[in-house]
Parts: structure tokens; C-alpha cells; sequence
């Protein structure tokens, strides 16, 4: 899987939980705040690769 796919995988996962509205706002958070941190961390390793 490249970068490029990683990050769009993660951001399609974090619009599906905050679309979510069976989830209560503490599992939002944690899973938005964990999949934020997985988007930032493939984000500036893609960005140091070019």
C-alpha cells in the first residue's frame, strides 16, 4: 500500500466515525485522536520523501 493510499484509507475512516451517530462522543474522540495521530504521522513521512 503507498503513502498516498495510507492517507486517504485513514481520512476515510475518520469521516466514517464522525458520521457515525450511534457513537458516543468519548469513542469518537478516541478513535478520532488515534487516527488522527496514524494521519500526521504518514503525512510528514510522505512529505519527506519527495
Amino acid at each position: 500500500m503507498t503513502k498516498k493510499e495510507k492517507l486517504s484509507m485513514i481520512k476515510r475512516a475518520m469521516i466514517t466515525i464522525a458520521q457515525n451517530k450511534s457513537l458516543n462522543k468519548n469513542a469518537k474522540r478516541r478513535g478520532l485522536e488515534s487516527l488522527k495521530q496514524a494521519y500526521l504521522k504518514n503525512y510528514s513521512s510522505s512529505n519527506s520523501d519527495k
